[in-house]
């Protein structure tokens, strides 16, 4: 892109000196027969080719650096005992392709998934993990980042990082903290596992990148696997189990409720009969019925009946028939 910026402004030149100059580089003149012919001004071609081979073959160049990116730009001198130096750059950049080189590192958020992987857990159980997150580069420390990783950078960018550098140190604190945590306390206490692994990760990678969203996606181990299965069914088992005894136990209550009542009716009502079976209960129920008959006319020796009250309440009752 410079090499043809470089070229327009050569012709631009070339036409400004032609148009402007008594100089010119094409131009039409008379012999003095009355003959015309065309004149070249051969030296300004000359140097018209020669300042357009050396743009062709000019060491310099012309880049953009993106945003979302930070640029850098090395010096191939070996400036500093013998390693090129390094310096952060950004927007349009010119350099000289011989003795420097630019680079763009994006700084933007990526996500990783990695494939699924073995760990050991503390107890030698061995547990399956395919972990994802999420991470940027740290702009400032860019740099920095480059000149320790040079080469690995040159051969596949940040990508090669990611695959070499940072998934070795992403794997090595999750294998690192799996080691402390018992596996029943992984999954007891999952959040506080992976909160451990993103803080040994950031401690490993934090001077050049930011790791968050960090899940390890953690499966247990077969074996433990089919006794938490075992486990939880036995626990449904009890809790059905004692659903059924607090059932029976209230149907039982029911049924005790129920008997106490009965028996309670019954011995009011074998109260009651014998209290009504008593010679003055009897003889106040027969003299009760004898006023009701009496106020009826009706009695047990027939119709139209009449009762004679005398002294000390002794009555007698007259049959008066028709």
């Amino acid at each position: 892109m410079f090499t043809f910026i470089l070229i327009l402004l050569l012709f631009a030149i070339i036409l400004l000196f032609h148009f402007s100059t008594r100089f010119k580089v094409f131009e039409w003149r008379v012999y003095e027969n009355g003959n015309k012919y065309l004149h070249v001004n051969y030296k300004l071609m000359v140097l018209t080719v020669l300042a357009f081979i050396a743009i062709l073959v000019q060491p310099y160049d012309l880049v953009r650096i993106n945003a979302g990116a930070v640029g850098l730009k090395e010096s191939l001198i070996g400036d500093k005992r013998g390693i090129g130096s390094v310096k952060l750059v950004s927007g349009f950049q010119i350099y000289n392709k011989f003795f420097e080189r630019v680079y763009e590192i994006e700084t933007d958020q990526k996500n990783v998934h990695y494939e699924t992987l073995g760990v050991i857990v503390k107890g030698g159980f061995s547990c399956k993990i395919k972990p994802t997150f999420n991470y940027k580069v740290k702009p400032e420390n860019a740099d920095q980042l480059f000149i320790e990783l040079r080469q690995t950078f040159k051969q596949g960018g940040l990508k090669a990082v990611e695959t070499t550098w940072l998934e070795t140190a992403i794997l090595g604190g999750v294998n690192d903290v799996s080691n402390r945590f018992a596996v029943d306390s992984i999954f007891n206490h999952r959040e506080a596992f992976e909160q451990q692994i993103s803080l040994e990760v950031n401690k490993r990678v934090g001077k050049y990148f930011e790791v968050t969203q960090l899940r390890t996606n953690i499966l247990p181990p077969e074996s433990l696997q089919k006794s938490i299965e075992g486990k939880t069914k036995a626990i449904q088992e009890a809790e059905e189990f004692e659903y059924r005894a607090k059932r029976a136990v209230a149907e039982n209550k029911e049924k005790v409720a129920r008997a106490q009542g009965d028996y309670e009716a019954a011995l009011l009502e074998a109260k009651t009969k014998e209290a009504l079976s008593q010679p003055k209960m009897l003889e106040l129920y027969r003299a009760e019925t004898e006023r009701v008959w009496a106020q009826k006319g009706v009695s047990p020796y027939g119709n139209n009946n009449t009762f004679i009250s005398g002294k000390n309440d002794n009555g007698f009752m007259l049959n008066l028939r028709n």
